[in-house]
This record gives C-alpha cells, sequence and structure tokens, in this order.
C-alpha cells in the first residue's frame, strides 16, 4: 500500500513538474514577445527623426548654403555624422533599412501611395521614394512609401 502511494506522489509529482516547466517556457516566450513589441514600437517612433535627417541631407539648399557659408558645410557634417549613428545603432538592435528605388514593387515590402505614367521604366517599378523601408530582425517593420511606374 505505501508503495503504489509513493508511486501515486511520484506520478503526480512528475505531472506538476511538467506543468511548472510548461507555464515557465510560456512565460518567458510572453516576456520576449513583449519586449520584441516594446522595441518595434520604440523604434517605429524613432524612424521619422531619421527620415528627417536623412531630407535634410539630401535637399540642395545644403549644397548650396555650404558653397556659401563653411559653417553650414560643418553643420551638415553634424547631421550626416548624427544620420550615419542613428542607422549604426538601429543595426546593432537588428533594425536595416532597405531602399526601393528601381526595384520591382513588392506589395510585401512596399507601399504603393501614388501610380504615375512613365514610359522610360518598366511598369511596375518603384520610381520614387517617400520614405525607406526598415526590417527588424528580418521582419518587416516599416514598408517603403513609394510611387510606382504604370504604362
Amino acid at each position: 500500500q505505501l508503495r503504489a502511494e509513493s508511486q501515486r506522489f511520484q506520478g503526480k509529482s512528475k505531472r506538476l513538474r511538467e506543468k511548472l516547466d510548461t507555464a515557465q517556457a510560456k512565460s518567458e516566450r510572453a516576456k520576449d514577445t513583449a519586449v520584441q513589441q516594446a522595441r518595434e514600437k520604440t523604434v517605429l517612433t524613432l524612424l521619422p527623426v531619421l527620415d528627417n535627417l536623412q531630407r535634410a541631407l539630401e535637399t540642395d539648399l545644403g549644397e548650396i548654403l555650404s558653397t556659401i557659408d563653411p559653417k553650414v558645410a560643418s553643420v551638415l557634417a553634424g547631421i550626416e555624422n548624427v544620420s550615419s549613428l542613428f542607422e549604426s545603432s538601429l543595426k546593432k538592435l537588428g533594425v536595416e533599412g532597405f531602399s526601393a528605388m528601381n526595384q520591382p514593387f513588392d506589395p510585401a515590402l512596399h507601399e504603393a501611395i501614388r501610380r504615375v505614367s512613365d514610359p522610360s521604366k518598366t511598369p511596375n517599378t518603384v520610381v520614387e521614394e517617400y520614405h525607406r523601408g526598415y526590417l527588424y530582425q528580418g521582419r518587416l517593420l516599416r514598408p517603403a512609401l513609394v510611387v510606382v511606374a504604370t504604362e
């Protein structure tokens, strides 16, 4: 009778340990998901800042002003350094930007905001990019906002 009771308690103990292990694994997965979602939300909040830094560097006005005043050139160099540092910091977190320019339109990576008729371009090709797309650990974080050529 004692052996039977001992085996019953051992079986019960084993089932409880399995339940505990399952609960711990589930809790760990939930924590990892919450951390990943928090990172994604933070990065999505910061990406417009990087977009604006890059827009500032792409304007022709910067080139014109830098030829007039060397101080402006140093400010532009500073903006370029901040933008570069920002991108490398995001890369360390697993966030990488991608360009859609001159690529075939891919609805899984691009969000078309307009179509334009451009006979010089292959139909369904990205001809303009309003902002870059970003991947987080290989998954789409933000699609590239693009203009697509039609026939």
